[in-house]
């Protein structure tokens, strides 16, 4: 009959739910039932990291370290990130809070990142979260896109990954409407010069990483050059991926309509800086 009331009870409730079982879990720590604690960097002005508890409901069989967690900050809450699992805290557990949940929506971040991190955060003289959260997107790290249990549409990762599967789909339909054009053009392909094949048989040779400067005025035909290269790679290995460098903002859609006729079969991921 009255749903403004009911709401509200709701909404009261839910502090005292969440304080009386961080209470609870104070007491096991107090009493040595449970003797972790974990280390949470957060993305705050502080050296960090933070002690807390683990959460009340939790698979212990899963290792927390290298995952993001939601955790109560002041009156507010953030995303963090577990640093390690420890034994003993300096901070008394009566003192300490409780994760509110460990976030299962990504794997772990591998050891590799974390001691990268480690190390970039005592060379610059810089907080651990600090470096480490702004180092992950925008928003996997929003508190506000996890703090309903069930989010709406199934949570971050998996709005990104429909938008993904939808983006995809959208570039698979280019992709052929480009494969098409190109089959129309075949015969387009302009032969290289001189001066083009040496320079793309200099890049053939040898094997592994290799450096080489192109160096030509504008309207040279390297761009040309950078094509047969890459056709050559992909050619070579189907599962290879090649960088292109566009060196204007403005022109990217010209280099993308280029690699899309030029490569039907290849679906181009642009990405800006």
């Amino acid at each position: 009959m009255f749903p403004e009331l009911a709401r509200a009870r709701k909404t009261s409730a839910e502090p005292f739910r969440r304080g009386l079982s961080n209470l609870a879990h104070k007491v096991i720590h107090s009493f040595g039932m449970t003797a972790t604690y974990w280390q949470i960097a957060l993305d705050v002005p502080l050296p960090g990291p933070f002690d807390y508890l683990p959460p009340i409901e939790f698979d212990p069989a899963i290792d927390p370290v290298g995952r993001r967690v939601l955790v109560p900050w002041g009156r507010s809450q953030r995303i963090g990130l577990v640093m390690a699992v420890v034994a003993h805290s300096a901070v008394a557990p009566e003192r300490l809070r409780a994760v509110e949940r460990l976030l299962l929506d990504l794997g772990a971040l591998p050891p590799s990142w974390r001691a990268r991190v480690q190390f970039a955060s005592t060379y610059y003289q810089v907080g651990l979260g600090e470096l480490a959260l702004p180092a992950i997107p925008a928003l996997l790290r929003t508190a506000s896109a996890y703090r309903a249990l069930k989010p709406r549409g199934g949570g971050p990762v998996e709005r990104a990954r429909t938008a993904w599967s939808l983006g995809c789909a959208e570039q698979e339909s280019a992709a052929a409407a480009a494969a098409e054009a190109a089959a129309a053009a075949a015969g387009a392909t302009p032969e290289l010069t001189a001066d083009q094949t040496l320079a793309l048989q200099a890049l053939e040779l040898g094997a592994g990483f290799r450096v080489h400067l192109l160096y030509g005025v504008t309207g040279s035909g390297k761009t040309e050059v950078y094509l047969r290269a890459i056709d050559q790679v992909l050619r070579h290995d189907g599962t290879a991926q090649v960088l292109l460098l566009v060196p204007e903002i403005a022109l990217t859609p010209q280099f993308v309509r280029v690699l899309r006729a030029r490569f039907p079969a290849w679906l181009p991921a642009v990405l800006h800086s």
